[in-house]
């Protein structure tokens, strides 16, 4: 399953923005999918923090263990900044 991340806009600033978009991801494809891993695609994100990355990641944990998320179009410096923050804890 490929998720989108630029559907919740290309600027992705606020934790209680990221709260918001971690519920739409839980009810709207962890949810409803039966696949073992799942693809965040940041294709289009202009510019994204950790503390909204945090929450998305959090509900997506949930479901998935670390190694079965795996990410794309990465390159963008902030997105980039923000998996490398995030995902050394």
């Amino acid at each position: 399953m490929i998720i989108q991340i630029k559907k919740f806009g290309d600027t992705l600033i606020s934790r209680p923005e990221g709260r918001d978009a971690a519920l739409v991801i839980r009810n709207n494809f962890l949810i409803k999918n039966n696949e073992d891993q799942v693809t965040l695609d940041f294709e289009g994100v202009k510019i994204m923090t950790p503390s909204w990355l945090d929450e998305i990641l959090q509900e997506i944990f949930k479901t998935y263990a670390k190694d079965c998320v795996k990410y794309t179009n990465t390159s963008n410096s902030s997105v980039k900044a923000s998996l490398d923050i995030i995902l050394e804890n």
